[in-house]
């Protein structure tokens, strides 16, 4: 079976304040033309269809549009779930009209669990599409208390899952979410629990540090799937399956083998993408589940780079061109000085210029963002004013200035006073 896998489309996605909507539809344009071209018996979709719950008009339409056109003029069947940025609810409306005409589109997981055959000339191919579900919902849909974690949200739908799963057929799971191998896991638990202390690794709490430290690629532009829990779930879920589609992660990336894939995003939504390959990920099965694959690149109308340098010269290397620059641009300068409206002089030669920031204010920035809040709590406005000044300046403050805020913080404070 010619299995073809994507995620994270994100349609109707803003980034720094540009729509990304002219952007989607000529990806999936292109999508399209590989897909007629390449006749696959199925596509995947593991996850954030949309960007938004409530998405957009021009969202809605075009993915109404593409589907269409997968669907019913390329007679190709679509499995489709609901990702953490998409409603649930919304994406499962009309679901068991339209699976008649070979599109499935899985918001909400069932008891029993809900799994699709297609055959080909092998036989028959089980397909198990796990929507995201936060733990509480699964909680509430087992009626079980105890779940908390993703982890155990996960454990609880596939005691559903496997009650009639066949080991003899051929089956592909489609999930959403932050997957790891077993081992990356256990190593990670172990170097977290060497002090016998819970700190900001531990299963109570991880950040992206945390979930690189088990081998995922992590980008800006994801959004985490809890505040201040564990989003991590073991990949040992998906050992009997032939092949994983997986989405949430903007990097296409194999997790511990091949069977077990992040398609990524089929558009970069952050600088922290620049160097990443968008793309789909083509899956050959045989009669015996063993899989070949094959990445397709997609090329995208603009692309995402940083400029860095002074000011000036960044604006002359923009002005060499015979046309603007069409990419997306962040700038780093490097001056230092106080600059009359930067950005409007950019745009004039970068006209999609995303980001504009001061390569010393980058150099001073910390990684503990806690910390730094816990700071800025504990000390008096007149030190946040010395610590701001140096951070812009690169210099102390000295007598005159510190008069000058002391003067203004007490006119200030007996301004409130008097209303």
């Amino acid at each position: 079976m010619k299995i073809l896998h994507t995620a994270d489309w994100h349609i109707g996605k803003w980034v720094n304040g540009y729509s990304m909507l002219e952007d989607q539809r000529i990806i999936l344009q292109q999508m399209l033309k590989q897909i007629e071209r390449e006749r696959p018996d199925v596509i995947l979709i593991a996850g954030d269809l949309y960007d938004r719950s409530i998405p957009p008009l021009g969202a809605v339409e075009l993915l109404n549009e593409t589907l269409s056109t997968i669907v019913s003029d390329f007679q190709i069947p679509v499995i489709a779930i609901a990702g953490n940025h998409d409603s649930n609810t919304r994406l499962q409306f009309g679901s068991r009209l339209l699976k008649a005409s070979g599109l499935h589109l899985i918001g909400m997981n069932q008891i029993p669990f809900e799994k699709i055959k297609l055959q080909d000339s092998f036989g028959d191919v089980i397909f198990y599409p796990i929507a995201y579900m936060d733990p509480l919902a699964v909680a509430q849909m087992y009626k079980d208390e105890t779940i908390r974690t993703h982890e155990q949200a996960m454990a609880k739908i596939f005691e559903t899952l496997m009650q009639d799963f066949d080991p003899s057929k051929r089956n592909v799971a489609i999930a959403h979410g932050y997957f790891a191998s077993i081992d990356s896991m256990f190593e990670f638990e172990s170097n977290d629990n060497i002090s016998g202390e819970t700190d900001k690794k531990s299963s109570s709490y991880m950040t992206n540090d945390s979930l690189r430290s088990v081998g995922l690629q992590i980008c800006d532009s994801e959004k985490r799937l809890s505040i201040g829990g564990n989003d991590l779930v073991s990949t040992h879920y998906f050992e009997p399956f032939h092949y994983t589609a997986l989405g949430h992660l903007h990097s296409h990336q194999k997790v511990g083998s091949t069977r077990i894939q992040y398609a990524g995003s089929p558009l970069k939504y952050s600088f922290s993408e620049m160097n990443h390959r968008k793309g789909m990920i083509w899956i050959d099965m045989d009669a015996h589940g063993q899989i070949q694959e094959r990445f397709i690149p997609l090329t995208p109308k603009r692309d995402f780079k940083i400029v860095r340098g002074y000011l000036q010269d960044i604006i002359d290397a923009g002005n060499q061109g015979e046309e603007p620059c069409k990419d997306y641009i962040r700038v780093e300068i490097e001056d230092k000085q106080i600059l009359l409206s930067p950005m409007a002089k950019l745009k004039a030669v970068y006209p999609y210029a995303m980001e504009l920031v001061r390569v010393y204010q980058m150099s001073n920035e910390t990684q503990d963002s806690e910390q730094n809040s816990l700071q800025i709590q504990e000390n008096s406005p007149l030190d946040l004013f010395c610590t701001f000044y140096c951070q812009v300046t690169e210099e102390e403050a000295n007598k005159d200035e510190i008069a000058w805020i002391v003067k203004a913080l007490e006119c200030y404070e007996k301004g409130e006073q008097e209303k």
